[in-house]
């Protein structure tokens, strides 16, 4: 009996030792976004979807995978369940305002604990703001293997925190030079994630995003900084398997929150939509960003694709990363309309790598519409009156715009803002339909 209750106990000490070793052994990922909208007279961007779909893609990737909609201080220089400091996780993703120095958050408005965000530099309570950062400074980089600071300008210049966090040890990280407007920004996210999550490196990743269209083209400027080479997903992942995905609660949240996308086979859709639109490139093209030359390109599309192929009734978009690669975006004209209909080539070593094919096949019914300088003139101050008390406004600019699947047409005005009081920038667009 004695020997009995002695292999009991031994098995039991094993048993807990196992148990203990695999939760030390879990690799954690934190995504956090927020909503920014006060309610009733407001009017801003939430990019909570943003956070919410980026977690289920690293669960699915192999993570004990958390997101927060509603962060506080005091959670983002909090700890896991394991009692590691949540900024020392493997993957952090953050969609929110920001600069080249910080991603600020503030829950619908609310301010004290929920203005907060993440700094360049050491933990930063602001004196002047409010606003208590959680500082990449503060924390061991070197135990992270990817940030994404989905914000505007996080990787302006030559010093900026998507760089420094790389200089401080992360494998890799991402960031975008430009504004960015909300709603095509989310879309762009969504893309970076599935891939991320099914197995591509973060370049893999990065070029399956700015595979497709979008009305602020800006997004494709993205930057990676360190290990562009970067798989993320756990080789014993199966893109599948959804693992704990929840919303850990902060001061007024205590329900779990449930995957958006749920547990949906996103690899094999990946799989399927680039059989339909991405095009292997078997013959050389070389395209040189120093003499622009579009012809070799405009011929395959002819020979290869669609033989009606007519450049000049396309709009060229060229992001040049001045290291031999780059995008190129040829989307169809309506009149002076531009559309998301079209192609996207992308660049490597100043030669096409692959063609996608964006067309929209569907007939253009519609009488083509112009727009004049006093429709120009209403949508800016329309849209700038729908921008909150809280933000000044730098700058506006503005797209024509024909949705070919709504056929409507509209002005695009951009909106690119300061958060009051800090360096926090966004950018929100405004539809004002002709």
């Amino acid at each position: 009996m004695f020997k009995k209750s002695l292999l009991s106990f031994f098995l039991a000490i094993i048993l807990l030792i196992n148990v203990v070793s695999a939760s030390a052994a879990a690799e954690y990922a934190y995504s956090i976004g927020t909503d920014y909208d006060a309610g009733l007279f407001d009017s801003d961007i939430d990019t909570s979807a943003d956070a919410t779909s980026a977690a289920t893609d690293f669960s699915l990737a192999g993570y004990s995978s958390y997101y927060n909609t509603m962060p506080t201080y005091q959670y983002m220089r909090g700890n896991n369940p394991v009692g590691t400091p949540r900024m020392e996780s493997s993957i952090l993703f953050f969609s929110g305002h920001a600069n080249y120095d910080n991603m600020a958050f503030n829950y619908q408005k609310k301010g004290g604990d929920y203005a907060t965000g993440v700094y360049w530099d050491y933990n930063y309570d602001s004196s002047t703001t409010g606003y208590k950062y959680a500082g990449i400074k503060s924390y061991a980089m070197t135990k992270v293997k990817l940030i994404t600071f989905g914000g505007c300008k996080t990787a302006l210049g030559t010093d900026n925190i998507a760089k420094r966090a790389v200089n401080l040890g992360a494998k890799a990280t991402v960031g975008w030079p430009e504004s960015i407007a909300a709603s095509s920004h989310s879309q762009w996210l969504s893309k970076y994630t599935d891939k991320l999550g099914t197995g591509g490196t973060v370049k893999q990743a990065v070029d399956y995003a700015n595979s497709f269209s979008y009305s602020d083209s800006l997004v494709k400027n993205a930057i990676i900084y360190g290990d562009s080479a970067l798989k993320i997903k756990i080789a014993t992942a199966t893109a599948t398997s959804l693992s704990s995905t929840v919303a850990e609660p902060t001061l007024d949240q205590s329900k779990d929150g449930e995957a958006v996308k749920g547990n949906e086979d996103i690899e094999l859709k990946i799989k399927q939509d680039e059989l339909k639109r991405k095009k292997f490139i078997s013959q050389e093209i070389k395209f040189d960003f120093n003499n622009l030359n579009y012809d070799q390109i405009a011929d395959y599309i002819v020979d290869n694709i669609d033989k009606t192929f007519d450049l000049n009734n396309y709009n060229i978009n060229l992001v040049n990363r001045k290291d031999g690669s780059g995008v190129i975006d040829l989307m169809q004209q309506v009149g002076e309309f531009k559309t998301t209909s079209g192609y996207t080539i992308l660049i490597d070593d100043n030669k096409v790598q692959s063609v996608y094919n964006n067309k929209i096949n569907k007939g253009i019914n519609k009488t083509i519409k112009t727009v004049t300088q006093k429709q120009i003139d209403e949508a800016k101050k329309v849209a700038l009156e729908q921008l909150s008390d809280d933000y000044t406004m730098i700058n506006q600019s503005g797209l024509k715009f024909f949705d070919i699947e709504k056929e409507k047409f509209y002005y695009i005005v951009f909106t690119e803002y300061q958060v009051n009081g800090t360096n926090s920038l966004g950018k929100i667009a405004y539809y004002y339909e002709i």
